[in-house]
């Protein structure tokens, strides 16, 4: 029961640091690749409702719903890491639950279960809150 219990707590572990190693590398750059853009596109759009002079309502509101539009994907991109950071740290305390009786009875693979998944915990609740904005 114990051998079951530690494997079962390592391989949550594993998919939980693969999942917060993804968060690092793969998702965050994006998120604040997405973020820059949003702020671009806000100042871009501050500069271009100051000279509306001139343009139809149509066309005003033609370059609005464009604008919206493209605000909306942007920040829907950059709240992807939240996402994950949720599940990070919804997945981890599976993983270290099950690890941490047969870690206390001294096996290997369950102290390595106990170390990802906390490590990962760590990873998901820094980087998918607000805690590194």
């Amino acid at each position: 029961m114990v051998k079951i219990l530690s494997y079962a707590g390592f391989g949550v572990g594993l998919i939980a640091g693969a999942m917060a190693l993804y968060l690092h590398f793969v998702v965050l750059p994006e998120c604040i690749k997405a973020e820059q853009e949003y702020e671009n596109l806000e100042k871009d759009w501050e500069r271009t409702e100051s000279t509306r002079i001139g343009l139809s309502d149509t066309a005003w509101n033609a370059l609005f719903e464009s604008h919206s539009k493209k605000s909306y994907e942007l920040l829907e991109k950059s709240q992807v890491k939240m996402d994950y950071g949720t599940y990070l740290m919804f997945i981890c305390p599976l993983g270290f639950l099950l690890s941490i009786y047969p870690a206390y009875k001294k096996n290997k693979f369950a102290m390595a279960g106990v170390a990802l998944s906390l490590v990962s915990c760590l990873i998901g609740a820094v980087e998918g809150t607000h805690m590194m904005s």
